[in-house]
């Protein structure tokens, strides 16, 4: 039996409830994988951004091209407000944002507001819901409600309040961004394994 053990790797996964903020990000984070993320990293912190930028963005968060309705929408209500969107990237105003910006869906909203204020703003989707409501209710199911003031709401007075609370208590060593992309992580894996972690 011994032999057989030090011929193969064989691997285990194992639950720790007890683990750190830290090392959650340092475990997660390293399997986040998104298609095109040039789009994103190359462009996120630019002080203004062109009618290019702001479309990569999008198809990014898409994660492929816009189908011709959502670039219509992208065109009329966002591409039309470039202008805007780069004076609130210097000088965000929460008011006027909402006042611009009110007729967009709360998807595109929350993600309009990460893109023009990265680090005040946190991405929110499917994924990132899910691993919340574990980690803080021990939830595995939880969906995204579909209306949009619910969606808004939990992502002003439960999700924000938590992440930035994360990002208060992480390891200067990590970014914002690694911590995104854990809570994506581990919401997909709760996603596609739930029975693992019951």
């Amino acid at each position: 039996m011994a032999q057989l053990e030090s011929k193969y790797l064989f691997v285990t996964f194992e639950r720790n409830t007890f683990a750190s903020l830290n090392e959650f990000i340092n475990t997660w984070a390293k399997g986040y994988n998104y298609l095109n993320m040039e789009l994103y990293t190359d462009i996120i912190y630019k002080t203004q951004y062109t009618t290019t930028d702001l479309q990569n963005l999008f198809v990014w968060k898409n994660g492929m091209p816009l189908s011709s309705k959502k670039e219509i929408s992208f065109q009329e209500k966002l591409n039309k407000k470039l202008p805007i969107i780069n004076e609130l990237k210097n000088n965000w105003e929460e008011d006027r944002f909402n006042d611009e910006f009110n007729n967009i869906s709360s998807v595109w909203r929350i993600f309009l507001m990460h893109i023009i204020q990265p680090k005040q703003y946190p991405i929110f989707d499917q994924h990132v819901y899910r691993a919340f409501k574990y980690i803080v209710e021990q939830e595995i199911n939880s969906a995204l409600p579909i209306y949009d003031k619910s969606r808004m709401k939990i992502y002003f007075n439960e999700y924000l309040p938590f992440y930035l609370n994360c990002v208060e208590n992480m390891d200067e060593s990590f970014t914002s961004k690694q911590l995104d992309d854990a809570l994506w992580m581990f919401g997909k894996f709760l996603n596609e394994y739930p029975k693992l972690l019951l």
